[in-house]
């Protein structure tokens, strides 16, 4: 992977840096005069000894493993009244670790609504308008599954009836714009987009229903166990297919719920098989909102390399 100046930069986890360093100053002031009185007190020196240094060994190791980490910037595009930016994070290696979208607080401002110009009215249910803005992965060497990010942002919601309060969709597609413009969701597309993807590649728990074949996207697949069904939306993880092929994965996040300004993590429940091999998938995403910077994460996580 080629890195140049202008696209990398130091890791947005290095106030993670910070933290374990107040840690391990913490530790010292606690530990090393319980460690002197212990050991003048006829107490084994050599066992203290071992585990200071195991201590040291493990707090160097993770603090070496953060600040090798870099963040590949993408695209940086308008959305409300600010702006959004996409990256991707690498290991030592070049490896990733996390995909992902950053903005500001006041991209949550000034959004569009349904009778604003540059909507789309969706094929399936021609009355819902929503506002898309498309954002590259950097991700030159295709190491990650993903080729693209589409934040679609839907001022009405959409059917069904609880998913019908104003969210985002963070459609990560591995499929290409081109491919996307090709699934139309009409005549005899649908029958691609409703095509029943083999078992394996159906994660845990999901299923489909009807009406949930959409132009441009494909078909969602969705958890009955997830939160939306028992005590309201805020957000969720839904998985996209076509033609029996998984094409995408859509954190689903309400515009209330980023004004929490959370700060979460979730696993995601993955399938036994993947469409394509030697490449990294996720297995969590992450939500969380900066107070120093005023900025919001959405991102793919604990990246995994799948043979």
């Amino acid at each position: 992977m080629s890195l140049t100046n202008e696209n990398v930069k130091c890791s947005q986890k290095i106030p993670v840096f910070k933290v374990t360093l107040l840690h391990f100053t913490y530790f010292f002031i606690n530990f090393v005069p319980l460690f002197y009185k212990q050991t003048a007190n006829g107490g084994n020196m050599k066992t203290y000894s071992i585990l200071v240094l195991s201590v040291v060994f493990i707090f160097v190791s993770i603090n070496t493993t953060l600040l090798a980490q870099k963040t590949i910037q993408g695209d940086t595009k308008p959305m409300g009244s600010g702006s959004v930016s996409s990256w991707m994070i690498v290991d030592e290696n070049d490896n990733p670790v996390s995909v992902g979208v950053t903005f500001d607080a006041d991209a949550l401002k000034g959004l569009q609504k349904p009778t604003d110009e540059g909507g789309m009215r969706l094929t399936t249910f021609p009355d819902v308008v929503i506002f898309e803005t498309v954002l590259n992965v950097p991700d030159k060497d295709g190491k990650t599954a993903f080729n693209h990010i589409a934040i679609d942002w839907n001022p009405m919601g959409h059917p069904p009836d609880f998913y019908g309060n104003p969210h985002f969709d963070f459609h990560f597609y591995m499929n290409t714009p081109e491919d996307r413009a090709k699934i139309t969701c009409v005549g005899d597309d649908t029958l691609r987009v409703y095509k029943v993807p083999a078992p394996e590649y159906i994660p845990t728990d999901y299923m489909t229903a009807p009406l949930t074949g959409e132009g441009g996207m494909g078909v969602h697949y969705f958890d009955p166990n997830s939160s939306e069904f028992h005590h309201g939306f805020t957000k969720t993880m839904i998985y996209g297919f076509y033609d029996g092929i998984m094409v995408f994965i859509e954190p689903m996040i309400t515009k209330a719920f980023l004004e929490t300004k959370p700060n979460t993590t979730e696993t995601i429940k993955l399938p036994k098989a993947y469409p394509k091999s030697n490449v990294y998938y996720p297995t969590a995403y992450t939500v969380k909102y900066d107070e120093a910077s005023k900025q919001y994460t959405v991102s793919l996580d604990g990246m995994t390399l799948r043979k």
